[in-house]
């Protein structure tokens, strides 16, 4: 593939893996926000439980594998052009 592709794959990486990131922080600190309202007794409202909790770690999961396949992609075509 051409360098255009490449870069194009690079990029879609780098969202790919901002956004695997976004959404483990939002899972990890509602994870943690969830413990802490049981220890401590807080009353928040806004926490994800159950099913919602899972999807968004079910798109982080995703994401985070979208972004592994582009690298893959970037990878082999870089040694494909060297050859």
């Amino acid at each position: 593939m051409s360098d255009g592709n490449s870069n194009s794959f690079l990029k879609l990486a780098r969202q790919a893996r901002w956004a695997a990131l976004v959404c483990f922080v939002i899972f990890t600190a509602n994870v943690i926000l969830g413990k802490s309202s049981l220890v401590f007794g807080w009353k928040l409202t806004f926490l994800l439980d159950g099913t919602p909790e899972f999807v968004l770690l079910l798109i982080s999961v995703l994401f985070f594998m979208i972004n592994a396949i582009f690298q893959e992609q970037v990878r082999k075509n870089n040694n494909n052009s060297h050859h």
